[in-house]
């Protein structure tokens, strides 16, 4: 039997007789690409199965009904020159109320004597402090990024060492596996 007169779907679907279904199946069984598209057409029946049924709706929505028409706030969003001169209103709105709310400061304060010296000294142990403390912050941050990457280290060398470990155990029980068998494809070797 030849692939081109294999139909594989009317196995799938049960529309071929027995004879057939055998002949098929025998052929599919046999046949590396037919079991291939056998397998895809199972899957996509499968996937068709699955899909839940639904009712066609009874109406159509045109464009024309009210349901569709926007809202009067989605009609002035949509206008650029109304909402230009809405944005321009409320803003000259707010010039005035601000004008009006602000009044000038009725006496203009002292200005009074600075001594820079005092300054210069109160900034300078606040700086120092600051130095001081980030010092410290980033000593112990390196100590602990450290001991976290030290740990983390051990822990890669113990995972790589388990891996190694297995895939050795995986190549001598291979290695055992080839060794019986060519034992038993030499003559008088195990039997």
């Amino acid at each position: 039997m030849s692939c081109d007169s294999v139909d594989l779907k009317s196995y799938l679907l049960g529309e071929a007789t027995r004879e057939e279904r055998a002949a098929l199946k025998a052929h599919a069984a046999a046949c590396l690409s037919c079991r291939d598209e056998l397998a895809r057409l199972e899957t996509t029946q499968a996937a068709l199965l699955s899909v839940r049924e639904e009712e066609i709706p009874r109406r159509i929505g045109f464009v024309s009904d009210k349901v569709f028409e926007p809202h009067w706030w989605q009609r002035l969003w949509r206008s650029g020159p109304r909402l230009g001169f809405a944005g321009a209103a409320m803003l000259a709105l707010a010039i005035v109320v601000h004008g009006f709310a602000m009044r000038p400061p009725a006496v203009a304060p002292a200005v009074a004597q600075v001594d820079t010296a005092d300054i210069e000294a109160r900034v300078s142990a606040r700086v120092d402090q600051a130095v001081a403390k980030a010092i410290a912050v980033n000593q112990q941050r390196t100590v602990e990024l450290l001991a976290a990457s030290e740990k983390r280290h051990q822990f890669d060398l113990r995972t790589m060492q388990v891996a190694f470990e297995e895939d050795w155990r995986m190549k001598m029980k291979q290695l055992g596996t080839l060794y019986v068998a060519v034992n038993r494809m030499e003559p008088g070797g195990g039997q």
